[in-house]
């Protein structure tokens, strides 16, 4: 039976990268280099005899069969933790682990961890990030904290947050008349390429810019440019939240503009660990609930 079973670091490996969607984001997960989880993959095809992974543009991403094979690894896998955790008691009960996108993570979450870590010393959070909707249950996840396309009419589910879009820029753009900078540089967020005409149309406003427009593939990159005073972009909260706070930009038309989208906090049904967890919702609450 021993024959037949692959080299857990390898398991480890692919899975990883089947819960990410990358190599790169796979190897954060495990605290691992890159070259390390390419070379426990290459382990694992060996030993399977079959490609589970093929590249992808400048990524790569499951084959048929290796889709195949981490569906069926992860009930297995899931009950040798629990097993674990029920027997000899080595889930900590401080350790929190929440999923959510990259973007999310990066702009919103991260430049908020010292005040979790203040509040929490021996809280530790685990960051699974990645643009999946992973089973929460089956993947051994507390938290995930996804987006969603629309917002419910009339919701007071208290772990739902309405998202809200509108101009941002640098101090330095907006001067004595705030709508000049509406005639500033547009910087466009090829995520939400609508952005614009749908903020001039719910504002009433239709200000053309008398400079040519930049676009950019990333919330992160726009609003990076808007604070290097390149022009002037749409904000999405809670992602803008933490430059609105910081004073690299400015909302010179106000903050209540527009938004379509909603962000949900959701809990696994796993049991355990609910105070450290409930820490976290607070925290992410407060997050979300700005500015």
């Amino acid at each position: 039976m021993t024959r037949s079973l692959p080299p857990f670091p390898a398991l480890q490996a692919f899975l990883a990268v089947a819960r990410t969607g990358g190599i790169r984001s796979a190897g954060r997960e495990l605290n691992v280099t890159d070259s390390a989880v390419s070379h426990q993959l290459r382990k694992l095809e060996d030993h399977l005899g079959a490609p589970v992974l093929e590249r992808s543009g400048r990524g790569v991403r499951l084959t048929a069969i290796g889709r195949q094979y981490a569906a069926a690894l992860e009930a297995p896998l899931r009950q040798i933790a629990d097993a674990t955790d029920q027997l000899f008691g080595l889930r900590n009960e401080t350790d929190v682990t929440l999923t959510t996108a990259p973007v999310v993570a990066s702009l919103a979450l991260i430049p908020n961890l010292p005040q979790l870590e203040a509040a929490h010393p021996k809280l530790i959070l685990h960051l699974v990030t990645t643009p999946r909707q992973l089973d929460l249950d089956a993947n051994g996840i507390d938290l995930a904290l996804r987006y969603e396309a629309s917002t419910p009419a009339a919701s007071d589910d208290p772990l739902i947050f309405p998202e809200y879009a509108f101009p941002v820029c640098a101090p330095s753009i907006v001067g004595q008349k705030p709508y000049d900078a509406l005639r500033k540089r547009r910087l466009l967020n090829a995520a939400h390429p609508e952005d614009w005409e749908k903020w001039e149309r719910e504002a009433g406003q239709n200000h053309a810019s008398t400079e040519p427009s930049m676009r950019f593939d990333s919330s992160e990159m726009t609003l990076g440019a808007a604070a290097q005073g390149m022009g002037i972009a749409i904000g999405r909260t809670p992602l803008v939240n933490e430059h609105l706070a910081s004073g690299r930009l400015v909302a010179p038309f106000g903050t209540g503009a527009f938004g379509e989208g909603s962000y949900r906090i959701i809990p696994s049904p796993r049991v355990g660990n609910r105070g450290s967890r409930a820490a976290v919702i607070d925290w992410l609450r407060d997050i979300l609930s700005q500015p």
